[in-house]
């Protein structure tokens, strides 16, 4: 931007008034950017929200899961404890008719 030379408080005036309007200019433009980042900001903050409560959703089916598959686990081993009962029995009973028949 050429400078004027200044002759006269008009001119003065003129010059800081065109100055005053060029930075409320850019202050208008910053004000624009700012909100459209403070849009994204809060977009933002409103994904990252979503996002926790799914993962806290996750962590809790996780626990859900675990304990579903030590319940499994116990019922597992009950059962084969209990077969291997039911097996131990049935031997028995056979050696007990062996015994008997003789």
């Amino acid at each position: 931007m050429k400078t004027k030379k200044i002759t006269t408080i008009e001119d003065l005036a003129t010059l800081i008034q065109s100055e005053f309007l060029v930075l409320g200019g850019k202050i208008d433009k910053l004000e624009k950017r700012m909100d459209s980042i403070e849009k994204r900001m809060d977009s933002l903050e409103k994904r990252m929200g979503s996002l926790e409560k799914r993962m806290d959703s996750l962590e809790v089916r996780k626990i859900e899961i675990k304990n579903e598959i030590r319940d499994v686990r116990f019922e597992l081993k009950r059962k084969v404890t209990r077969d291997e009962l039911d097996e131990l029995e049935k031997r028995v009973i056979g050696l007990e008719k062996l015994v008997l028949v003789r």
